[in-house]
Protein backbone atom coordinates (compact mmCIF):
# COMPACT_ATOMS: atom_id res chain seq x y z
CA UNK A 1 0.00 0.00 0.00
CA UNK A 2 1.06 3.56 -0.88
CA UNK A 3 1.84 5.72 1.93
CA UNK A 4 0.25 8.62 0.39
CA UNK A 5 -3.70 9.17 -0.39
CA UNK A 6 -5.02 10.54 -3.62
CA UNK A 7 -4.90 14.40 -1.99
CA UNK A 8 -0.97 13.06 -0.98
CA UNK A 9 -1.79 13.24 2.67
CA UNK A 10 -0.24 10.62 4.64
CA UNK A 11 -1.73 7.60 5.63
CA UNK A 12 -1.33 5.46 8.49
CA UNK A 13 -1.81 2.08 9.36
CA UNK A 14 -3.36 -0.27 12.53
CA UNK A 15 0.02 -0.67 13.10
CA UNK A 16 1.84 2.87 13.16
CA UNK A 17 -1.54 4.22 15.20
CA UNK A 18 -1.63 1.55 18.05
CA UNK A 19 1.54 2.56 18.93
CA UNK A 20 0.31 6.03 20.12
CA UNK A 21 -0.78 5.63 23.93
CA UNK A 22 -3.36 9.05 23.62
CA UNK A 23 -5.00 7.02 20.81
CA UNK A 24 -4.75 3.73 22.04
CA UNK A 25 -7.29 4.98 24.98
CA UNK A 26 -9.58 6.86 23.06
CA UNK A 27 -9.94 4.57 20.19
CA UNK A 28 -10.70 1.71 23.68
CA UNK A 29 -13.61 3.83 24.50
CA UNK A 30 -14.88 4.01 21.35
CA UNK A 31 -14.46 0.49 20.49
CA UNK A 32 -15.97 -0.62 23.55
CA UNK A 33 -19.00 1.78 22.25
CA UNK A 34 -18.99 0.60 19.02
CA UNK A 35 -18.79 -3.42 20.41
CA UNK A 36 -22.19 -2.50 22.76
CA UNK A 37 -24.26 -1.56 19.64
CA UNK A 38 -23.47 -5.24 18.46
CA UNK A 39 -24.28 -6.50 22.03
CA UNK A 40 -21.04 -7.58 22.55
CA UNK A 41 -20.60 -7.27 26.73
CA UNK A 42 -17.57 -4.95 27.92
CA UNK A 43 -15.41 -8.12 29.18
CA UNK A 44 -15.68 -9.22 25.53
CA UNK A 45 -14.73 -5.98 24.09
CA UNK A 46 -12.12 -5.24 26.11
CA UNK A 47 -10.78 -8.62 25.27
CA UNK A 48 -10.97 -7.76 21.35
CA UNK A 49 -9.41 -4.47 21.92
CA UNK A 50 -6.17 -6.20 24.01
CA UNK A 51 -6.36 -8.96 21.33
CA UNK A 52 -6.45 -6.50 18.64
CA UNK A 53 -3.58 -4.50 20.35
CA UNK A 54 -1.10 -7.42 20.63
CA UNK A 55 -2.16 -9.04 17.32
CA UNK A 56 0.16 -6.16 15.55
CA UNK A 57 3.30 -7.66 17.59
CA UNK A 58 2.65 -10.85 15.89
CA UNK A 59 0.86 -11.27 12.87
CA UNK A 60 0.45 -9.80 9.61
CA UNK A 61 -2.35 -7.32 8.83
CA UNK A 62 -4.80 -9.47 6.45
CA UNK A 63 -4.04 -12.29 9.06
CA UNK A 64 -5.45 -9.98 11.45
CA UNK A 65 -8.46 -8.52 9.56
CA UNK A 66 -9.18 -12.46 8.59
CA UNK A 67 -9.15 -13.63 12.26
CA UNK A 68 -11.02 -10.89 13.89
CA UNK A 69 -13.56 -10.57 11.59
CA UNK A 70 -14.57 -14.14 12.74
CA UNK A 71 -13.83 -13.84 16.11
CA UNK A 72 -16.64 -10.76 15.98
CA UNK A 73 -18.99 -12.22 13.86
CA UNK A 74 -19.26 -14.97 16.41
CA UNK A 75 -20.17 -12.95 19.21
CA UNK A 76 -22.24 -10.52 17.53
CA UNK A 77 -26.35 -10.64 17.63
CA UNK A 78 -27.59 -10.72 13.55
CA UNK A 79 -30.34 -9.27 14.87
CA UNK A 80 -28.49 -6.32 16.51
CA UNK A 81 -26.36 -6.08 13.31
CA UNK A 82 -29.06 -5.38 11.27
CA UNK A 83 -30.34 -3.02 14.20
CA UNK A 84 -27.39 -1.26 14.12
CA UNK A 85 -27.59 -0.53 10.42
CA UNK A 86 -30.74 0.30 9.68
CA UNK A 87 -30.50 3.34 12.71
CA UNK A 88 -27.54 4.40 10.77
CA UNK A 89 -29.95 4.46 7.45
CA UNK A 90 -32.35 6.27 9.58
CA UNK A 91 -30.35 8.75 11.19
CA UNK A 92 -28.11 9.53 7.24
CA UNK A 93 -31.46 9.68 5.84
CA UNK A 94 -32.95 12.57 8.39
CA UNK A 95 -29.98 14.37 7.47
CA UNK A 96 -29.95 14.51 4.00
CA UNK A 97 -34.03 14.50 3.37
CA UNK A 98 -34.83 18.15 4.19
CA UNK A 99 -32.26 19.30 1.19
CA UNK A 100 -33.16 16.79 -1.88
CA UNK A 101 -33.92 18.58 -4.62
CA UNK A 102 -36.41 16.82 -6.52
CA UNK A 103 -38.03 13.44 -6.76
CA UNK A 104 -35.19 11.63 -9.08
CA UNK A 105 -31.91 10.68 -6.91
CA UNK A 106 -28.82 8.57 -8.30
CA UNK A 107 -27.45 6.91 -5.31
CA UNK A 108 -23.45 6.52 -6.18
CA UNK A 109 -21.57 4.47 -4.24
CA UNK A 110 -24.95 2.87 -2.41
CA UNK A 111 -23.49 0.40 -0.03
CA UNK A 112 -26.16 -1.71 1.62
CA UNK A 113 -28.57 0.29 0.32
CA UNK A 114 -30.52 1.25 3.09
CA UNK A 115 -30.84 4.73 2.79
CA UNK A 116 -32.17 4.64 -1.07
CA UNK A 117 -34.51 2.26 0.70
CA UNK A 118 -36.16 4.52 2.96
CA UNK A 119 -36.10 7.32 -0.05
CA UNK A 120 -38.07 4.92 -2.23
CA UNK A 121 -40.39 4.23 0.31
CA UNK A 122 -41.00 8.29 0.78
CA UNK A 123 -41.90 8.28 -2.82
CA UNK A 124 -38.70 8.95 -4.61
CA UNK A 125 -37.13 7.20 -7.63
CA UNK A 126 -33.50 6.05 -6.62
CA UNK A 127 -30.88 4.18 -9.52
CA UNK A 128 -28.24 2.97 -7.15
CA UNK A 129 -24.79 2.12 -8.37
CA UNK A 130 -21.72 1.05 -6.47
CA UNK A 131 -18.85 -1.04 -7.78
CA UNK A 132 -19.85 -4.65 -6.26
CA UNK A 133 -23.28 -5.78 -5.12
CA UNK A 134 -23.25 -4.75 -1.32
CA UNK A 135 -27.33 -4.78 -1.20
CA UNK A 136 -29.05 -5.98 1.30
CA UNK A 137 -31.71 -9.01 0.56
CA UNK A 138 -34.58 -6.86 1.34
CA UNK A 139 -34.05 -4.15 -1.42
CA UNK A 140 -35.64 -4.34 -4.27
CA UNK A 141 -34.17 -1.53 -6.43
CA UNK A 142 -32.46 -0.86 -9.53
CA UNK A 143 -29.05 -1.44 -9.05
CA UNK A 144 -26.39 -0.61 -12.13
CA UNK A 145 -22.84 -1.65 -11.01
CA UNK A 146 -20.14 0.37 -11.74
CA UNK A 147 -16.39 -0.10 -12.98
CA UNK A 148 -14.82 2.54 -11.00
CA UNK A 149 -12.74 4.66 -13.68
CA UNK A 150 -15.15 4.81 -16.04
CA UNK A 151 -17.86 6.98 -17.06
CA UNK A 152 -21.37 6.75 -15.54
CA UNK A 153 -24.05 6.23 -18.16
CA UNK A 154 -25.52 9.57 -18.54
CA UNK A 155 -29.17 8.08 -18.87
CA UNK A 156 -28.69 7.37 -15.36
CA UNK A 157 -28.81 11.40 -14.98
CA UNK A 158 -31.02 12.82 -11.76
CA UNK A 159 -31.93 16.12 -10.00
CA UNK A 160 -30.22 15.03 -7.11
CA UNK A 161 -26.93 13.01 -6.71
CA UNK A 162 -25.39 11.25 -3.36
CA UNK A 163 -21.99 10.55 -2.11
CA UNK A 164 -22.34 9.55 0.93
CA UNK A 165 -19.53 8.70 2.73
CA UNK A 166 -17.77 7.27 -0.56
CA UNK A 167 -15.14 10.26 -1.38
CA UNK A 168 -12.90 8.71 1.42
CA UNK A 169 -13.03 4.59 -0.31
CA UNK A 170 -12.86 6.19 -4.25
CA UNK A 171 -9.57 5.20 -5.74
CA UNK A 172 -9.57 8.77 -7.76
CA UNK A 173 -12.71 11.20 -5.91
CA UNK A 174 -11.84 13.79 -8.27
CA UNK A 175 -12.45 11.98 -11.21
CA UNK A 176 -15.99 10.73 -9.16
CA UNK A 177 -16.87 14.35 -8.48
CA UNK A 178 -16.75 15.17 -12.39
CA UNK A 179 -19.00 12.32 -12.79
CA UNK A 180 -21.21 13.40 -10.49
CA UNK A 181 -21.59 17.16 -11.38
CA UNK A 182 -21.93 15.25 -15.36
CA UNK A 183 -25.06 13.60 -13.74
CA UNK A 184 -26.89 15.75 -11.62
CA UNK A 185 -29.23 18.43 -12.65
CA UNK A 186 -29.57 20.43 -9.64
CA UNK A 187 -27.84 19.37 -6.16
CA UNK A 188 -25.43 16.76 -4.52
CA UNK A 189 -25.40 15.55 -1.15
CA UNK A 190 -22.53 14.44 0.49
CA UNK A 191 -21.67 13.05 4.09
CA UNK A 192 -17.58 12.85 4.56
CA UNK A 193 -15.87 11.86 7.66
CA UNK A 194 -13.28 14.79 8.25
CA UNK A 195 -9.83 15.73 10.62
CA UNK A 196 -8.04 18.46 11.58
CA UNK A 197 -11.69 19.05 13.23
CA UNK A 198 -11.75 22.53 15.23
CA UNK A 199 -13.42 23.15 18.32
CA UNK A 200 -15.80 25.80 16.76
CA UNK A 201 -17.40 22.90 14.97
CA UNK A 202 -20.40 21.80 17.18
CA UNK A 203 -21.58 19.26 18.68
CA UNK A 204 -18.47 18.25 20.39
CA UNK A 205 -16.66 16.07 19.54
CA UNK A 206 -13.97 13.60 21.38
CA UNK A 207 -11.61 14.42 18.16
CA UNK A 208 -11.19 18.11 19.88
CA UNK A 209 -8.78 16.25 22.15
CA UNK A 210 -6.18 15.26 19.32
CA UNK A 211 -4.18 17.14 16.98
CA UNK A 212 -4.39 17.18 13.53
CA UNK A 213 -2.01 14.02 12.92
CA UNK A 214 -3.66 12.19 15.69
CA UNK A 215 -7.69 13.38 13.94
CA UNK A 216 -5.88 11.49 10.82
CA UNK A 217 -4.75 8.12 12.94
CA UNK A 218 -8.16 8.34 14.58
CA UNK A 219 -9.93 8.20 11.29
CA UNK A 220 -7.74 5.64 9.24
CA UNK A 221 -8.38 3.54 12.61
CA UNK A 222 -12.31 3.33 12.02
CA UNK A 223 -12.11 3.38 8.30
CA UNK A 224 -9.80 0.38 8.40
CA UNK A 225 -11.74 -1.47 11.55
CA UNK A 226 -15.61 -1.04 10.16
CA UNK A 227 -14.44 -1.83 6.94
CA UNK A 228 -11.69 -4.69 6.53
CA UNK A 229 -12.57 -6.35 10.00
CA UNK A 230 -16.57 -6.11 10.59
CA UNK A 231 -16.90 -6.07 6.89
CA UNK A 232 -14.54 -7.59 4.40
CA UNK A 233 -12.40 -6.43 1.34
CA UNK A 234 -13.87 -3.00 1.31
CA UNK A 235 -10.93 -0.72 -0.27
CA UNK A 236 -9.68 1.93 1.93
CA UNK A 237 -7.50 4.63 0.52
CA UNK A 238 -8.02 6.54 3.57
CA UNK A 239 -9.12 9.99 1.27
CA UNK A 240 -9.83 12.36 4.35
CA UNK A 241 -9.44 15.78 4.59
CA UNK A 242 -10.29 18.70 6.89
CA UNK A 243 -13.21 20.62 5.90
CA UNK A 244 -12.19 23.67 4.22
CA UNK A 245 -10.12 21.44 2.27
CA UNK A 246 -12.93 19.68 1.25
CA UNK A 247 -14.56 22.67 0.16
CA UNK A 248 -11.66 24.27 -1.89
CA UNK A 249 -11.53 20.56 -3.61
CA UNK A 250 -15.58 20.95 -4.68
CA UNK A 251 -15.25 24.42 -5.61
CA UNK A 252 -12.53 23.49 -8.11
CA UNK A 253 -15.05 20.87 -9.49
CA UNK A 254 -17.42 23.89 -10.68
CA UNK A 255 -19.56 23.10 -7.42
CA UNK A 256 -21.13 26.06 -5.29
CA UNK A 257 -21.34 25.03 -1.14
CA UNK A 258 -25.04 26.13 -0.48
CA UNK A 259 -24.34 24.70 3.14
CA UNK A 260 -22.01 22.80 4.96
CA UNK A 261 -23.14 21.29 8.39
CA UNK A 262 -21.21 19.38 11.02
CA UNK A 263 -22.70 16.57 12.12
CA UNK A 264 -20.03 15.44 14.86
CA UNK A 265 -19.93 11.79 15.90
CA UNK A 266 -23.15 10.63 14.53
CA UNK A 267 -22.96 6.67 14.77
CA UNK A 268 -22.02 5.37 17.40
CA UNK A 269 -20.99 1.91 15.20
CA UNK A 270 -18.62 4.06 13.05
CA UNK A 271 -17.47 6.65 15.44
CA UNK A 272 -16.05 9.48 12.75
CA UNK A 273 -16.87 12.94 12.86
CA UNK A 274 -18.82 13.50 9.66
CA UNK A 275 -19.79 16.75 7.56
CA UNK A 276 -22.91 17.20 5.28
CA UNK A 277 -21.99 18.97 2.16
CA UNK A 278 -25.00 20.45 0.32
CA UNK A 279 -24.01 21.06 -3.45
CA UNK A 280 -25.50 22.95 -6.02
CA UNK A 281 -24.79 23.12 -9.84
CA UNK A 282 -23.71 26.29 -10.91
CA UNK A 283 -25.94 27.49 -14.17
Amino acid sequence: MKNLNSFNEKIYLPSEILSNHKIIEIIEEKFISSCKELDISYYDSRQLYNELLNAFRRYKILDIEYSFHKKILDKISLTKWNFALEQRAKTIFQQIYPYIIGKTILDIGTGDGLVSSLLMDSGFEVTLIDIQNYLSKKINARFVPYNEGTNIPEELSSSTSLLLTVLHHSKNPFFLLDEAYKLTTKRCLIIESVVEVKPSLLPYSVLFELNGVEQRKYACFWDWFYNRVIHVDVQVPYNYLSVEKWEKVFKEKKWSVYKSISLGIDQPLVPEHHHLFILDKKI
